[in-house]
């Protein structure tokens, strides 16, 4: 059985660096980016399976604008983290109807739980 790829966009060295051990525990092949270009990059060369993205990863780039960029040129499965951006997302219908969230703060479990769920669509 081939190990599924996830492309870890988190902008967070600290937070990144705790889900990516925690990806890897799972089984994951993880491939980790700081910056969208970095990200795009990786999806080029490698094609993960999934990109887990962090809502707002910077000043310049919001997650959301990522994950729909993902889903559509790389028909990628993503899970989307966010604080307190709910709303911003449900603003965005047709995005969100389709969207796996996971609110912070989360739980190890719920979010082995949101991946399990994200990898049966």
């Amino acid at each position: 059985m081939r190990t599924l790829a996830i492309l870890l966009l988190e902008s967070e060295p600290v937070v990144a660096l705790d889900l990516k051990g925690e990806l890897t525990r799972m089984g994951f092949a993880v491939h980790q980016a700081f910056r969208l270009s970095e990200a795009i990059e990786i999806c080029q060369n490698l094609l993960p399976d999934i990109a887990f993205i962090n809502f707002r990863q910077n000043q310049l780039t919001d997650g959301m604008s990522i994950a729909r960029l993902l889903r559509v040129q790389y028909q990628m499965k993503v899970l989307l983290v966010t604080g307190a951006r709910t709303r911003d997302l449900e603003a965005a219908g047709d995005f969100y109807a389709g969207q796996e969230v996971l609110n912070k703060p989360f739980t190890r479990r719920q979010f082995r739980q949101a991946m399990t769920t994200l990898l049966k669509k």
